[in-house]
């Protein structure tokens, strides 16, 4: 029963033990300590009988696709004759499997083909038929256009809604492009063209063959939004009057929340409502829509700035800020390609906090997504919010013994050191991504072991110019769901302190500690066994309207390549 983690096996030796008469387990040893040959012969019963009884309790888990062993998912969907795609994972033929009577009722529907490419590949998907990009002669059977009504009349609306016009560049439905708007002429070839094509019968290969009656296009977003709430804008001493939304002081594309419905409320998704990096003119054209009063039957806010009143903090109103720099006038404007605020008349009265969501490739590093608690012994909780200290005491014996939860995404300024440690765990509360940036910078934040002590450090973005530093004698340290940087994309370093040899386990990099490139369509994270400096996650491809300190540029932003390791 070594391998017994769960101590199912010792429960079910232990429940048949007890069926015996008591005369024969009296008779089966005479030291109480040690077990005789019947309670051996029957501790093996026991842990074949415990493989029995779970094989029959997964046979009704095996009854239910949500439920089920992978290798029964092919089995179930023989039942319902689905034609599995063998390069698929688990999660996608369970989904496929699960949801193919709801796929044939909506057989041959723009909207099903967008359900089943985002439930497949768990990317943000919007489908194009390319026919409707063709230009072609209007007949008598076309809706008239005429020439575009203004954006105030009633009719603007109605005309965008049906594709007769283009949401930014007005162009008519097959009509001659109107190339005044830059932003219009960038979204060429993208999910959101609003230029027509003539017919290209060419095979399709790339690029080529798009525009055609039969074809279809399939737009895939590959990064995850991710939410952070309540985060403390740092200031840019450089910059006045203007603050990051990332609490280490970075600049950090802002990404729409991407939250949409699919069944009978489908509609074809607008730019606002993907998890892409937000533009300056996506602010322009749907503030509204990315930053509103949040309410329980609408999808989350794509962004929020919170001022103090009273005791908590209250959203600014929509109507106080700008959606264009030229139109600020005390308003705070939001420079999302570099995910700043400009507020020239900023509160004083107190500090402010924002809610936004940034990109990445996967849901790893410190960040507010669900993480399971880690199978550990149960240790005494305590909790700390609102900014607090960060410390564990010693219990009475004079070690450090139990749990500490970080109960919000606030930035921690102080912190002390931790020990004499036992068994400890400092962790975020789930969904929550706490920044622990020690002000003043310290030299080290110092973790001291004593004998064979435990350590886990779980969903902490740890910032600053010190060092973290491990003392004394460790048996494990576990460093999970975890971020480390120095802030303005310099990676925090970690050294053991003392004697090498003592430290039984090892330190190993964060998951997300090393070079990250983030982008509206692709991402990659390359880790090293050695310190590399991290990059703030930059947009390829999307131009910056704005210099240094908001000044207007008409320079395109070129992204820098990768430093070498």
């Amino acid at each position: 029963m070594a391998n017994d983690p769960d101590r199912y096996e010792a429960w079910y030796a232990q429940k048949l033990w007890n069926l015996l008469p008591a005369i024969y387990r009296a008779e089966d040893s005479p030291d109480f300590d040690r077990k005789g040959p019947i309670r051996e012969l029957v501790e093996r019963i026991g842990a074949q009988a415990a493989v029995v009884r779970r094989s029959v309790d997964r046979l009704w888990e095996d009854q239910s696709i949500e439920t089920c062993d992978d290798w029964v998912i092919a089995y179930l969907g023989d039942l319902l004759a689905t034609n599995l795609v063998a390069s698929l994972d688990a999660r996608g033929r369970r989904v496929e499997v699960a949801k193919t009577i709801y796929y044939r009722r909506r057989k041959g529907t723009v909207g099903l083909l967008e359900e089943l490419a985002t439930d497949i590949t768990g990317w943000s998907a919007r489908v194009v038929e390319f026919f409707r990009w063709l230009a072609r002669t209007r007949h008598g059977l076309d809706p008239a256009i005429g020439f575009p009504v203004p954006p105030a009349d009633a009719g603007f609306r109605l005309q965008q809604a049906q594709g007769l016009i283009g949401a930014r560049t007005l162009t008519g439905a097959g009509g001659l492009a109107d190339l005044r708007n830059v932003h219009g002429a960038a979204l060429t070839n993208t999910a959101y063209d609003e230029f027509f094509h003539t017919a290209d019968v060419r095979r399709g290969r790339g690029m080529t063959g798009w525009h055609d009656i039969p074809r279809l296009g399939v737009f895939v977003w590959r990064l995850k939004s991710l939410p952070v709430t309540q985060a403390i804008p740092v200031p840019d001493a450089t910059c006045p009057n203007q603050y990051t939304f990332d609490p280490t002081g970075r600049d950090v594309p802002l990404f729409a929340a991407g939250v949409r419905a699919f069944g009978d409320y489908w509609i074809s998704p607008q730019p606002h409502e993907l998890p892409g990096a937000i533009t300056a003119d996506l602010i322009k054209t749907a503030l509204p829509e990315l930053y509103r009063v949040p309410r329980p039957d609408a999808p989350p806010s794509s962004l929020g700035i919170y001022h103090a009143f009273g005791p908590g903090y209250d959203l600014v109103p929509p109507g106080d800020v700008a959606s264009d720099p030229r139109q600020m006038a005390g308003k705070p404007w939001i420079d999302a390609e570099r995910g700043r605020i400009v507020w020239l008349a900023a509160p004083t009265s107190g500090p402010f906090r924002v809610n936004y969501h940034y990109g990445f490739s996967s849901e790893i590093g410190a960040g507010a997504y669900g993480r399971p608690v880690p199978h550990e012994p149960l240790l005494p909780i305590s909790h700390v919010r609102d900014g607090a200290l960060v410390q564990m005491a010693p219990d009475p014996g004079g070690t450090v013994v139990g749990a500490l939860v970080i109960g919000d995404s606030l930035t921690y300024p102080k912190v002390t050191d931790v020990g004499p440690i036992a068994r400890a765990e400092l962790r975020a509360e789930d969904k929550q991504r706490p920044v622990v940036r020690p002000e003043p910078p310290v030299a080290e934040w110092a973790f001291t072991g004593a004998g064979d002590a435990t350590l886990l450090l779980d969903g902490l973005f740890i910032s600053g110019g010190g060092d973290l530093v491990l003392r004394g004698s460790f048996e494990r340290v576990t460093s999970r769901a975890a971020r480390s940087t120095r802030g303005r994309g310099n990676p925090m370093p970690t050294r053991p302190g003392g004697d090498p040899r003592q430290i039984a386990g090892s330190w190993g990099r964060p998951a997300c500690g090393s070079r990250a490139r983030c982008g509206s369509s692709s991402s990659t994270a390359a880790s090293r066994g050695r310190s590399s400096r991290s990059e703030p996650p930059t947009d390829p491809g999307v131009g910056s309207s704005h210099s240094r300190c908001g000044r207007a540029s008409s320079r395109p932003r070129i992204p820098r390549p990768p430093r070498s390791p």
